[in-house]
């Protein structure tokens, strides 16, 4: 049997991702102060389990 694509789940299968997912945090905030941007890292490492998009409404709503 041939494949035509592979999907790899990198997300702590094959490589350990969480602090490639914080460094994207932080090129996205770039134009934000850096104690905000790594109080959003703080929570994001804390939270694991949320969504990136419930971390970045975090991000407007409560540390902005």
């Amino acid at each position: 049997m041939k494949y035509k694509n592979i999907i790899f789940d990198f997300d702590g299968v094959l490589v350990e991702s969480n602090e490639i997912r914080f460094n994207g945090f932080r090129k996205l905030f770039k134009d934000y102060s850096e104690e905000q941007v790594e109080k959003l890292v703080c929570y994001a490492k804390a939270n694991g389990g949320v969504s990136r998009y419930k971390k970045i409404e975090y991000f407007f709503e409560v540390i902005r």
